[in-house]
């Protein structure tokens, strides 16, 4: 429930309990000055786990990446692709629960993580495929793979949960946005036909 709507019903509730008007605001200021002192010391917080994902992330990119030498070795490229594209898709729903799960990170931190996570899994993923391939032909076991096809399908399914999360968070936003408009719009006309003016 997002926090105007919150706040609406809590000012309904006390008004419903008897409290007057001044009672109320004085409350929602005294509820919002502790909010606010909370909430600085909650945003540092959050911004510290928020890095420690992004680096636990890049970590775990690292970690998949040695550990699909093996599959890169002996199985054919459309496996291979199959497989990227699981675990990148898979990785990226986990991604993507974690951050959105930090209410108080910024915008900027979301495009740093879209563009630091696949930056770092393209690198890795890239180098493992060159080193699979380079032990692949010194082995003579399995056809040569596509560095640049698996990081680009890896990284594709990486950021589609998390583009899905942005489209609906906007769609959500302009939703709650346009409510607000006609919530506004009839109390004024409730107003202005009702007498109260």
């Amino acid at each position: 429930m997002p926090l105007l709507e919150k706040k609406k019903d809590l000012v309904q509730t006390l008004r419903d309990k008897g409290w007057d008007d001044a009672d109320i605001e004085k409350t929602l200021r005294i509820m919002g000055k502790g909010s606010e002192q909370t909430g600085d010391a909650e945003q540092k917080t959050q911004q510290v786990v928020y890095w420690m994902i992004l680096l636990d992330l890049g970590i775990g990119n690292l970690m998949v990446s040695f550990g699909l030498i093996p599959f890169l070795m002996v199985l054919q490229p459309s496996f291979v692709l199959g497989i990227m594209v699981t675990i990148g898709f898979v990785l990226g729903l986990f991604f993507n629960m974690l951050v959105w799960d930090l209410e108080r990170v910024k915008t900027e931190h979301h495009f740093a993580a879209m563009f630091f996570i696949p930056g770092t899994a393209i690198v890795n993923i890239a180098i493992i495929v060159i080193v699979a391939n380079a032990m692949s032909s010194f082995l003579k076991t399995a056809v040569p793979k596509n560095p640049y096809l698996l990081s680009g399908a890896y990284v594709a399914a990486f950021i589609v949960p998390y583009v899905i999360a942005l489209v609906r968070d906007g769609m959500k936003k302009r939703q709650e946005q346009r409510q607000l408009a006609r919530d506004a719009e009839s109390e004024k006309s409730m107003h202005v036909y009702g007498g109260v003016e």
